[in-house]
């Protein structure tokens, strides 16, 4: 069997009708490929209207995922797409001895590099104008890795394509552009030495395809990320459209019925594929067959009712040709979208980005990448796009700073999620299956118990008794995330840890003989926002019973506690909301971005939460616990204002509802006595 058979038996695929590769040797030319089906036709439409149909996908996909969950197949219909056009000049040079290494890499040059330093010199501008310093040096990090196309490799070492921060990263798109070019350098090198053997050229094409897909396979789920992006397990794909193209090489006379069937076959496992794969899919996996085996049969069909009527049409046709820059704009606009509108934005939002897209694609398309395509300019758009990679570098390493940092932002983004619990010098203790924190200090004892809000005051204490251990008291923590010390409320499910974590303690402060305990929470949330989430018994907390019941729980605890001799500290809620929350202390615009000072009145959160503080204050106090209240020391009753930051406008939060490590340390002050022997 010759080997030009044996690699269309593999595929399954017939030789497709008699086609002619011609080169358009200079980057000039309208096509860097042009297909010469019958005499009268030089160019395949069709190619150009699956590519449209590529980029619909992945625009959609990112635009509207709950609409097109599966639209990314689109990158794997580019990626047999390119393979098979590469291939064929590839063999096209090498059968009629000419085929210049110089020339494709200054064709691959005149192709891709124009819209590609365009778009990055947008992001780095304008990205200089609404990005924060930490926002900016990623950026200009990925700029630099799109330039000499390793984003693949950056984003691999950073996080998952599908992960929430990848919709922060306006350069995420370009790994499967640097999966391209990486073949692009490595594939003509491949080919040229393989021709030299017998049927090397097909071995080649095979095995490569059969051990990268069977790697693909092996990693794909103990390694999802690596083989997302990485080429050893993505460039079976591309090696499909080789094969493709290897086969094309004999001829035959296309049979219509065939080559209707392939092509229906293949569109309907390409919509198949975006509509029943989602982001959880294991991909590429088995999975990836689907779209790349469908993309190869509509190639392999040019004569197909579908490939000259649908594919063929020029409104389509026109989206495909300005597929690549629509690729490379519309991902960074709604990754610049996003940014600016500190979440997920409105699917009008999303619509008018989309319109943009277009827009920039189109005069992308006609006045920058057509004007340049000249083998003479080949250098120069290479030394422009290694600038572009050197101007991202700086950017990255904080030699070229943002318009933020001028105001101030930095103070605030050092904020953003500062934690400081646990710390290494806390000891871990087990006690009846549960974990207890100590640090060891004088005379004394005292135990905190609560949610996150109660280790929120752990960088005071662990100052304090750093500071001065013989004055100051063993301290003991036994907290949870979203556990109410409640011994009544039930926690979700979500949060098993919560479970016995209030009879724990009560047990461990038996056992010790803990003389001081302090209950902190975010007892706003148990009561306000989230009622739903909780229970006594068999009742959520919205229902009143269940929430009287609660209260009566939590001054019960507190009585018993007293009278076996404790002291009991209950420290109310601290002011919350999004008015405190440092990221949204920045407010952003396109083309702008300022500062504010958050906070609220000290009338509105006595609106919002007044009725709950005053049950709890009433139920502490009538049990015999002594009652902090924060907003005593963290609003001012004559300004009626709860600030978010300091006079010199440092944030004092980390988020809506944790005061920030830092802030605790050197200022929260009420704790202080608690904590002294």
């Amino acid at each position: 069997m010759s080997s030009g058979r044996l690699a269309t038996r593999i595929l399954g695929l017939r030789a497709a009708t008699a086609r002619i590769l011609r080169v358009v040797v200079g980057c000039g030319s309208r096509y860097v490929v042009t297909i010469r089906i019958t005499p009268s036709i030089n160019y395949r439409p069709d190619i150009d209207g699956l590519r449209a149909i590529a980029i619909v996908l992945v625009v959609f996909f990112h635009g509207f995922p709950n609409i097109v969950a599966g639209g990314f197949i689109g990158v794997d219909v580019f990626f047999v797409i390119s393979g098979f056009l590469i291939s064929s000049v590839i063999f096209h040079g090498l059968e009629r001895e000419s085929f210049s290494f110089a020339r494709f890499y200054a064709h691959r040059i005149c192709r891709l590099f124009p819209a590609l330093i365009t778009v990055l010199a947008f992001c780095l501008i304008f990205g200089w104008f609404v990005l924060l310093p930490n926002e900016y040096k990623s950026l200009g990090d990925h700029t630099a890795g799109g330039a000499v196309y390793i984003s693949n490799f950056l984003l691999w070492s950073e996080a998952g394509y599908f992960d929430v921060a990848a919709e922060f990263k306006p350069l995420l798109h370009l790994w499967s552009l640097a999966i391209e070019e990486q073949f692009y350098i490595v594939w003509p090198l491949a080919l040229a030495f393989a021709y030299r053997v017998r049927s090397g050229m097909a071995v080649l094409i095979v095995f490569g395809l059969l051990g990268s897909f069977a790697v693909n396979i092996l990693f794909v789920r103990a390694y999802p990320v690596a083989t997302y992006f990485l080429p050893g397990t993505r460039i079976w794909e591309l090696l499909i459209g080789a094969l493709l193209a290897y086969s094309a090489r004999s001829s035959s006379e296309p049979n219509i019925i065939i080559n209707n069937l392939f092509a229906a076959a293949g569109l309907a496992a390409i919509i198949v594929s975006a509509a029943i794969l989602t982001r959880i899919s294991t991909f590429p996996g088995w999975w990836a067959l689907l779209p790349t085996i469908g993309t190869a049969l509509m190639i392999s069909s040019p004569s197909s009712w579908i490939n000259r009527t649908i594919l063929s049409h020029p409104a389509i046709v026109f989206v495909g040709l300005i597929g690549y820059p629509l690729y490379l704009w519309h991902w960074s606009l709604f990754s610049f979208v996003r940014i600016i509108e500190g979440e997920t934005p409105t699917e009008s939002i999303q619509a008018a980005a989309i319109v943009a897209s277009v827009v920039l694609a189109a005069a992308t398309y006609k006045f920058i990448e057509t004007s340049l395509r000249s083998n003479r300019i080949a250098l120069m758009l290479t030394a422009a796009c290694l600038a572009i990679g050197a101007t991202g570098y700086m950017a990255a390493t904080g030699i070229i700073k943002p318009y933020s940092s001028r105001l101030g932002v930095d103070k605030i983004v050092e904020a953003i999620g500062e934690w400081g619990f646990p710390t290494p010098d806390m000891e871990y203790i087990q006690s009846d299956g549960r974990t207890i924190l100590r640090k060891v200090a004088g005379k004394g004892s005292v135990m905190f118990l609560g949610d996150s809000n109660a280790q929120q005051y752990w960088p005071r204490a662990q100052k304090i008794l750093t500071e001065m251990p013989e004055k100051s008291k063993t301290v003991y923590l036994i907290t949870g995330g979203s556990c109410p010390p409640i011994p009544a409320i039930i926690a979700p499910p979500r949060t098993p840890y919560c479970n016995g974590i209030v009879a724990a303690a009560l047990a461990y402060i038996e056992k010790q003989n803990i003389d001081t305990v302090v209950l902190a929470a975010q007892w706003w949330w148990y009561f306000n926002s989230a009622p739903d989430q909780f229970f006594v018994g068999n009742q959520p907390m919205t229902n009143p019973l269940a929430a009287n019941e609660a209260v009566q729980s939590l001054s019960d605890m507190i009585r018993n506690l007293v009278n076996a001799g404790r002291k009991v500290y209950l420290v109310l809620n601290i002011p919350v909301g999004e008015a405190f929350d440092p990221k949204n202390l920045i407010k952003r615009s396109f083309m702008s971005i300022n500062v504010s000072s958050g906070g609220l009145s000290l009338s509105e959160i006595e609106r919002r939460y007044g009725d709950t503080t005053h049950r709890l204050r009433a139920a502490g106090s009538d049990a015999g616990a002594t009652i902090i209240d924060p907003i005593q020391f963290l609003c001012s009753e004559t300004k009626d204002y709860c600030p978010a930051t300091t006079d010199d406008g440092t944030p004092i939060y980390k988020d809506n509802t944790h005061l920030r490590p830092k802030f605790v340390r050197s200022s929260i002050l009420y704790l202080d006595d608690v904590l002294r022997n």
